[in-house]
């Protein structure tokens, strides 16, 4: 089941913060699709006490939530304050004894009980209701007052089996920028029961049965330590990546053993897709409404700041960042995510995508959203439009397809379809551009970028500006 975030009301801030509050507002949705934390620049505001209120990590003292009371959350520590509402504090949940979907996502805090119980808001808040469930993992955090430093980054894994990361950044005007690049880290800390070192020197192979190796990793340093054979703990140069995940690294002095205990880490991946961040949250942004729709590491965020102008003609100030999977990609390729999004977004249809591609180096790919014409040539400029309404041939009827993604690069790269956004269908200009689905495949409305109804028939509550 997807889970949502819907109608999330950040607090009002003055020009000159919009780059602090979109760089925490993305970690925050991150950590709700299941992301978790890689590494960060050190800034004390990512884990200040004055900015993340409560870091539940769930378990015996986890939030509690119940079909039968709508909106309400139940602390067993008694750690909620009427200062939460007062600073328009936000709460993220995700985990539980039941792991349920329904009950993931972010929400204002608008109403204190006492310290044991508050209420979110109702603007955000599911239209089929939480499943009863205890033990959930839970943030609550605030915007006021938050300050990054210039160039605070904060980098999140994707959830598991999934090859790829989220590079977040403030910059230094105030911007939030994102990236994303292969999975650069491998799992790290203590090697488990049946964990091995294997192969003849000089090729050593390391045999880790939850590790995220992958092909991007060749060519980078692996080190081992509290490994029983001395000569086998080091820093060594990974040779090759097998299939089933195992990496082969140059130990001339390697020897074979069970290396339970043993603790180990692999050079982080430097390369950003694309090279050029995208733009994701500006100076002048002062208050948003969020939407999200996520599936499987998979999101889909779109904002509408209070200063907007819902008419899609106007200089509006959507804000939009796709990160998502293709589906049916070619053979071989294993890293088939891509990045797209930005800042006054109107006709996101004229987006670039920017992918990560298959080979053994990781290199930036540009992709383009569109169908391909009835040709069998294969240079994108005579086989296929990169502007889709072209492809609208029935006067007055628009088709909402999964659209194709084509390669811009298809002379080095040596292929023009690469698959499809498997989060999106898309329409044309004056209809709804874009049109997420849910995970049975069902379209659900889209206007600029709000989900209207925001779940269907049964979720009819219409998505305004905030209000100030």
């Amino acid at each position: 089941m997807a889970k949502w975030v819907r109608n999330w009301q950040t607090p009002y801030t003055a020009d000159g913060w919009g780059g602090h509050h979109n760089t925490m507002m993305i970690k925050e949705l991150c950590l709700v699709a299941g992301y978790t934390v890689d590494s960060d620049d050190g800034d004390s505001a990512w884990t200040s006490a004055s900015n993340i209120l409560v870091n539940e990590p769930g378990g015996a003292n986890g939030f509690q939530v119940s079909a039968g009371s709508p909106r309400e959350i139940y602390d067993p520590l008694g750690r909620f304050t009427q200062a939460m509402v007062d600073d328009e504090c936000s709460i993220g949940l995700r985990g539980g004894v039941l792991d349920d979907d329904q009950n993931h996502s972010l929400w204002r805090i608008v109403e204190y009980l006492d310290a044991n119980h508050v209420r979110v808001d109702s603007d955000g808040f599911n239209p089929f209701g939480w499943v009863t469930d205890t033990q959930l993992a839970g943030r609550i955090f605030k915007f006021s007052g938050l300050q990054l430093t210039s160039g605070a980054w904060v980098i999140l894994d994707s959830p598991d089996p999934e090859r790829v990361q989220i590079k977040v950044e403030k910059d230094s005007t105030t911007n939030c920028y994102v990236q994303i690049a292969p999975f650069g880290k491998p799992h790290q800390g203590t090697a488990q029961a049946g964990d091995t070192i294997g192969g003849t020197a000089p090729d050593m192979t390391l045999n880790i049965a939850a590790a995220k190796f992958n092909k991007h990793m060749v060519g980078l340093n692996v080190t081992i330590s509290g490994a029983p054979t001395p000569a086998n703990n080091g820093t060594f140069p990974i040779t090759a990546v097998g299939s089933t995940g195992q990496i082969t690294y140059t130990n001339a002095s390697g020897s074979v053993e069970g290396i339970t205990g043993a603790t180990f880490s692999v050079q982080e991946i430097s390369t950003l897709v694309p090279s050029t961040p995208i733009n994701c949250g500006d100076y002048y942004t002062n208050r948003l409404r969020v939407n999200a729709y996520i599936d499987d590491g998979s999101f889909i965020l779109y904002t509408m700041n209070q200063d907007a102008d819902p008419d899609p003609g106007a200089d509006t100030d959507f804000m939009s960042l796709v990160v998502g999977k293709l589906t049916g990609t070619d053979d071989g390729d294993t890293d088939p995510w891509c990045v797209a999004g930005g800042i006054a977004v109107v006709d996101p249809y004229n987006w670039y995508l920017y992918g990560l591609n298959g080979a053994a180096t990781p290199a930036q790919i540009s992709h383009w959203i569109t169908y391909p014409q009835q040709h069998t040539v294969k240079t994108r400029t005579t086989a296929y439009h990169t502007l889709f309404g072209r492809r609208v041939n029935v006067l007055g009827k628009t088709p909402l397809r999964v659209p194709y993604i084509v390669m811009d690069d298809t002379a080095s790269v040596g292929a023009c379809i690469r698959g499809r956004l498997s989060l999106l269908r898309v329409g044309y200009n004056g209809f709804e551009t874009l049109r997420p689905l849910d995970s049975a495949g069902t379209l659900l409305h889209w206007k600029n970028g709000m989900f209207v109804p925001r779940n269907g028939p049964n979720d009819p509550l219409p998505l305004l500006p905030p209000v100030s």
